[in-house]
């Protein structure tokens, strides 16, 4: 297990904030903190950070199929058509084929990319340069030049759209939606809202189910206060990435225990013994997990919760339930977990 350096193959990792394969890109920073070296070929995860005016074009993705959910600032992104303002906590659901594109609205904005299928990295490597900062440069209003454009169209999954969109004032944007749409649909999802599961004194909040991806992936928020760890288990075939969005946690993975502030990451693969603990009053992170599959774990330990925060009032979590249904899910427990 290697910290703060991306290990070019499919192990579990530690990336502290900011670190990862970085590319300066018309101005805007692109960390890598996944690529297909260490996923197998899936998926790739990107931080893109950029100021107030920054655009990216409108383009379309063949293959890849993209989740965006924002961090700082403000980004206003135009979807299928469709103008939003993304505010920190906001999810975009992203289906191959789908025209989008942005514009930076804040003077600092923030956002997680994650990539199924593609070359999102192949794609900002023609686009940009290789930079050593961790910070885009002031008054990064760069424009992506034609001849980049023509490189990345013939070198990667992207089709840019000469017709671009003339975006309006803030208060002209769609209205995101407060629950999540089956289907795979393109979709821009507000802060808290999603599919709010409780279990003991863990909110869980599925943003992206299966079905938005075709089983290729989920998003779980999860948010709890200062507590126990989770039992030791691993996945067969569910690989399980954890990025830490406030306050602090506790993971293990494999031999090696990580504390995780905002900004940091830990990719977890297949076949991986892990856990995490919550260690700070408020703790938020945001889990990817691919394939799908894994997504009932969390409807059969959780009970469906209309609260956008975690409950004061506890029960204990259902793994009785988890237990019972144990053979329909990929997860094995190395420890055994408490009973309800």
């Amino acid at each position: 297990m290697m910290s703060d350096q991306l290990p070019g193959k499919n192990i579990p990792y530690f990336l502290g904030a900011g670190e990862g394969e970085r590319y300066l890109v018309g101005g805007e920073l692109a960390t890598f903190i996944a690529r297909h070296e260490e996923t197998g070929g899936l998926h790739e995860a990107v931080v893109v950070a950029g100021g107030k005016g920054s655009i990216f074009p409108l383009h379309v993705h063949e293959r890849g199929h993209e989740a965006i959910l924002v961090f700082d600032g403000k980004l206003e992104l135009w979807l299928d058509g469709r103008e939003y303002l993304l505010s920190p906590g906001d999810y975009a659901n992203i289906p191959p084929k789908i025209g989008h594109g942005y514009r930076m609205r804040g003077h600092h904005t923030q956002f997680l990319s994650w990539t199924n299928g593609g070359s999102a990295r192949q794609l900002h490597a023609i686009l940009g340069e290789p930079y050593a900062p961790h910070m885009y440069p002031p008054n990064p209003q760069a424009e992506l030049s034609k001849e980049r454009i023509a490189r990345a169209e013939n070198g990667a999954d992207v089709k840019f759209t000469e017709s671009q969109p003339i975006f309006s004032s803030p208060s002209l944007q769609t209205q995101s939606l407060n629950v999540v749409p089956d289907g795979e649909l393109p979709f821009v999802l507000e802060s808290g809202e999603g599919q709010r599961l409780v279990a003991g004194d863990t909110l869980f909040n599925i943003i992206g189910q299966q079905s938005n991806s075709s089983g290729k992936f989920i998003g779980v928020m999860t948010e709890g206060p200062v507590g126990e760890a989770i039992p030791k288990h691993y996945h067969e075939k569910v690989m399980e990435a954890f990025f830490c969005v406030e306050g602090c946690m506790t993971l293990w993975a494999g031999e090696n225990e990580y504390r995780l502030m905002p900004g940091d990451f830990l990719y977890v693969p297949p076949r991986t013994v892990h856990a995490y603990r919550m260690d700070a009053h408020y703790t938020r992170f945001f889990g990817y997990l691919s394939p799908g599959l894994f997504e009932n774990f969390f409807r059969i330990l959780g009970d469906p919760y209309e609260g956008y925060v975690f409950p004061t009032a506890i029960k204990p979590p259902r793994f009785d339930r988890v237990m019972h249904r144990i053979d329909e899910l990929d997860l094995k427990f190395v420890e055994v977990p408490g009973r309800g």
